[in-house]
């Protein structure tokens, strides 16, 4: 909600980082909510956000993971240490979809992940990390795939060399491009 990626950006360069990573070279286990916290529907105050919080999640090393009903939006909050509102009886045949734009998105993401190599195993490198705006390379055997994310209500350019090349990737407000 803060839209601050200084935060998310430091943290996964200090998990994934190339040269000094924690955990770098390994396939975590990523996800943005499950049964035992609130459903990030519920958490995100505009749910135009809900596009980035998954562009990020199928784009950072380690395997996503998304828990059922999130891809349709399904909210629900942990209550008074009951998690009956997190786990509702979902028929499948009467789902109601309150922004197909979400699950198409979330499709996308997931054939974009699927046809990617270096998404699906490559390294990461932090190209840069602004508070609203942060970009990042995945890399594996020669193939090379870079994520800009804007956090901003407005449209904004993404300028840098990154091994050899020079990217230039205009990024609508509240929208990630993968290129």
């Amino acid at each position: 909600n803060s839209k601050n990626l200084c935060d998310i950006g430091y943290n996964v360069n200090r998990e994934f980082n190339n040269e000094w990573g924690l955990y770098k070279g390994k396939l975590l286990y990523n996800f943005v909510d499950n049964h035992d916290v609130n459903r990030v529907a519920s958490l995100i105050n505009d749910p135009k956000d809900l596009f980035n919080v998954y562009s990020i999640l199928y784009t950072l090393p380690g395997v996503p993971s998304i828990y059922y009903g999130s891809e349709w939006g399904i909210k629900g909050h942990k209550n008074d240490g009951g998690d009956i509102e997190l786990r509702p009886a979902v028929d499948v045949d009467n789902i109601p979809i309150e922004n197909q734009e979400l699950v198409d998105h979330i499709k996308k993401l997931a054939e974009i992940r699927k046809n990617s190599v270096s998404l699906k195993y490559g390294d990461y490198v932090q190209i840069s990390n602004e508070c609203l705006y942060w970009a990042f390379a995945r890399n594996f055997n020669g193939e090379t795939t870079v994520v800009c994310v804007n956090t901003d209500d407005n449209p904004h350019h993404f300028s840098f060399n990154y091994n050899g090349r020079q990217y230039d990737i205009d990024v609508n407000g509240r929208d990630t491009e993968i290129v």
